[in-house]
């Protein structure tokens, strides 16, 4: 599904983004990717994405072999990815429905089909009764369930968060949480970057520790900090 191949970024003012890394994520996994600020988590994430080149190495998602996308190719890759961000990135004058609708009008979905899914998946993430309120009109965790109604309203086979819980409230937070598990249980590749060391720790799930833009860690069914709990997964 996902596959880094000795990859290294290194920017412009020579700051190293990521440094040789070979990472292997299998369709349907779940997986945490954690490190202090700086570690490399933003380049990864921006990596995959094709926010940024890689300075050597590949990068392969789908068996497409992504570095070598032309421009015009890259929105056609990223109709693929759903993604959330921390701040929430929603479109201020547009209604809930409008703005989970809109992902699915640049792809130029049919409007009956639009009017169909819209208000099923506004009613999966709790929101049915909000579509007609603007983001203004909502709470924190009312802003993150519509960006996550909106990355996975054309159901896209992976899901990258980042961060998607850093603004809000422990009770909130498990909320989101619980409605990312249950996406991944209708089997899409999750993938999540993030500071939440109780999140990591409770959910158990597979653990990529970045430190100075290497894999320091790899673990199956890991915490936020585990060092030896489990054998690391080599490649």
């Amino acid at each position: 599904m996902i596959k880094m191949e000795n990859v290294t970024k290194v920017y412009e003012n020579g700051a190293v983004g990521m440094r040789d890394t070979t990472l292997h994520i299998n369709k349907g996994e779940f997986v945490f990717v954690v490190g202090s600020s700086g570690s490399g988590k933003s380049t990864f994430m921006r990596l995959l994405l094709k926010e940024v080149e890689p300075t050597s190495g590949k990068i392969i998602i789908n068996g497409t072999d992504i570095t070598k996308l032309k421009r015009r190719q890259i929105p056609y890759l990223r109709r693929k990815i759903g993604v959330v961000f921390q701040d929430f990135r929603l479109l201020p004058s547009k209604t809930v429905y409008e703005n989970v609708a809109f992902a699915m009008q640049v792809i130029e979905t049919n409007p009956k089909i639009i009017r169909r899914n819209v208000p099923q998946i506004l009613a999966m993430v709790g929101l049915g009764k909000k579509a007609n309120a603007y983001p203004n009109q909502l709470s924190g965790g009312e802003q993150q369930r519509v960006a996550l109604a909106r990355a996975i309203i054309n159901r896209p086979p992976i899901l990258l968060a980042d961060e998607p819980t850093g603004n809000l409230d422990p009770e909130t937070a498990w909320e989101i949480m619980e409605l990312i598990q249950e996406i991944h249980r209708n089997g899409t590749t999750v993938v999540i970057s993030t500071h939440a060391k109780d999140i990591v720790d409770k959910m158990q799930k597979r653990v990529v520790t970045i430190n100075k833009g290497s894999v320091l860690r790899d673990i199956e069914g890991g915490g936020y900090s585990d060092e030896a709990k489990n054998v690391e997964i080599l490649y």
